[in-house]
């Protein structure tokens, strides 16, 4: 399994914008890709900061959905506070949660 990390900052005052465009275009977006496993996003209403982590099944998922990204941030663009777009892709080694059996990698 593999995780990226998107980050980009959203202008404060529209982070209630920024929610609803994940939640009812982005978030399904990604979701419909092949080899997603799941996805978490979380925003800084303060400072208008938001990170994407999505899980991919393998790494050539993860590389193939990036060409999703463009699009999903040009939906995006009237509540960006700038252009940059800082994003990471990882290996998953482990995964805890309460409810579930540990994922080893």
């Amino acid at each position: 399994m593999f995780a990226r990390i998107i980050e980009i900052d959203v202008a404060p005052a529209s982070v209630d914008k920024c929610i609803k465009i994940v939640r009812d275009r982005n978030a399904p977006a990604i979701a419909a890709q092949p080899g997603f496993n799941r996805g978490t996003w979380l925003v800084d209403r303060k400072t208008g900061r938001c990170l994407s982590i999505t899980f991919w099944e393998a790494a050539d998922n993860e590389l193939e959905s990036r060409a999703a990204i463009p699009g999903l941030l040009e939906k995006m663009a009237g509540v960006l506070a700038t252009s940059q777009v800082r994003q990471e892709a990882f290996e998953v080694v482990h995964v805890q949660m309460g409810w579930e059996e540990p994922y080893h990698g």
